[in-house]
């Protein structure tokens, strides 16, 4: 049943790769359920940025949205799982499955990043015109109470 669930999941999707957002992937059983029932070496994109930065910018966003219940909304929780699962992933130092992105390199030579994506998923690598970014794959932000959460700007840039 488990082996069955990407193809069942992603059965209306006619791309030839799908990246699934989750960041619980990098959790070590994860990692392992992938490894035993869906493909012996899974590729997982693991996009790291300070964390200074990362509850910053979830505070302007939640400013955005007129909330001031950061603290207390679960997602300081959300953020401590997601970090220790970070910090597992680079402690298992294993390259064939992990490839960690720094944001600020993202931000700073986009396309060099994009390339080692390609790279790693063992694609052959393309220009994108990243002057002209199109969401393909909307987000339902109300899921989070957050509109905006997953907006997808033109151009890449920090937000300031």
């Amino acid at each position: 049943m488990v082996a069955d669930l990407p193809a069942r999941y992603y059965s209306e999707t006619t791309r030839p790769v799908v990246i699934d957002k989750c960041r619980a992937w990098t959790a070590p059983d994860n990692v392992q359920m992938l490894k035993h029932y869906v493909t012996p070496q899974p590729k997982i994109i693991v996009l790291t940025r300070n964390p200074a930065d990362i509850i910053r910018s979830f505070k302007s966003l939640f400013e955005r949205n007129g909330r001031d219940d950061f603290d207390t909304s679960g997602m300081v929780e959300e953020f401590n799982r997601n970090m220790l699962s970070t910090q597992m992933a680079k402690d298992a130092n294993d390259p064939d499955t992990f490839l960690f992105v720094e944001f600020e390199n993202l931000i700073s030579n986009t396309q060099s990043e994009l390339n080692r994506i390609h790279e790693f998923l063992d694609l052959e690598p393309y220009l994108l015109d990243l002057a002209n970014i199109v969401t393909v794959n909307p987000e339902d932000d109300s899921v989070y109470g957050l509109q905006g959460m997953h907006d997808v700007r033109r151009t890449i840039g920090e937000r300031h």
